[in-house]
């Protein structure tokens, strides 16, 4: 029963730990702001702190009904399903795809810079993830970028990365 429920966790709390790892992180890169800047930090931390609780309770509960359709299947003489606690997370190319380029895009933006490496990532994920309208890909990832500079850039004055690739130009 152990080794199932540690299975089980493994898939399910699996959100619950890369939340706790972002939140660790996300502190430890926000503890220097003044106080005034911190109201966003806790507010983003109140969201995962609420979502990771809530994840908990969903695979507590999910866990109970899985053994109880297990212990149900034996009482009636059925195989017990063995993929029920698989824990192959379902792992695809798109999947893989999108979380190499996640775990690359903070790597390279010191490099690259802000602006031609989000308008890449944006347009490399797309694809990852399906789309193949380029004409929308190009148009979404230019635009979204855009965005996010003018939220920054204009209205919120904070400066975002330059890399040595955009500072040639």
């Amino acid at each position: 029963m152990f080794i199932k429920f540690i299975k089980y966790s493994i898939k399910e709390y699996l959100f619950a730990y890369f939340s706790i790892v972002f939140m660790v992180l996300y502190w430890n890169s926000a503890h220097t702001l003044p106080y005034e800047a911190l109201r966003y930090p806790i507010i983003i931390s109140v969201i995962v702190v609420v979502l990771i609780a809530a994840n908990l309770v969903d695979s507590v509960i999910k866990f109970r009904r899985e053994v109880a359709a297990e212990q149900q299947e034996t009482a009636a003489g059925e195989v017990p399903e063995k993929a029920r606690w698989d824990c192959s997370l379902g792992l695809t190319k798109k999947r893989m795809g999108t979380f190499s380029a996640t775990l690359l895009y903070p790597v390279l933006l010191p490099l690259v810079g802000f602006l031609p490496l989000s308008v890449v990532y944006l347009f490399g994920v797309s694809f990852f993830l399906g789309i193949r309208n380029y004409k929308v890909m190009v148009l979404y990832s230019i635009v979204v970028t855009a965005l996010l500079f003018a939220i920054f850039e204009i209205w919120l004055g904070i400066s975002l990365p330059q890399g040595l690739l955009e500072s040639l130009f």
